[in-house]
């Protein structure tokens, strides 16, 4: 006949999991920190589209850009994508 199983008389060895690609905070006594995701950063920026031609201009020179090219992006947006 067949012989029965072998049954384990140790307990598995448990295994702290490790941290890949960050490094996990601890406090002064050495306990692991809760970690939260980072806070939603407000307002998404506002897209070209959405402003005025005036606000484009102004969006265009804080830019560094010389104001005519909010019309070519106006001009190529609205004719192309649209």
């Amino acid at each position: 006949m067949t012989e029965p199983t072998p049954v384990r008389t140790t307990k598995p060895r448990q295994v702290r999991p490790r941290t890949e690609g960050w490094t996990q905070r601890v406090d002064a006594e050495g306990k692991p920190l809760l970690q939260f995701a980072a806070p939603k950063k407000g307002m998404p920026p506002t897209h070209l589209a959405d402003l005025t031609p005036a606000q484009r201009v102004e969006k265009v020179k804080e830019a560094g850009l010389p104001a005519f090219r909010a019309k070519q992006l106006e001009k190529h947006y609205f004719q192309h994508y649209t």
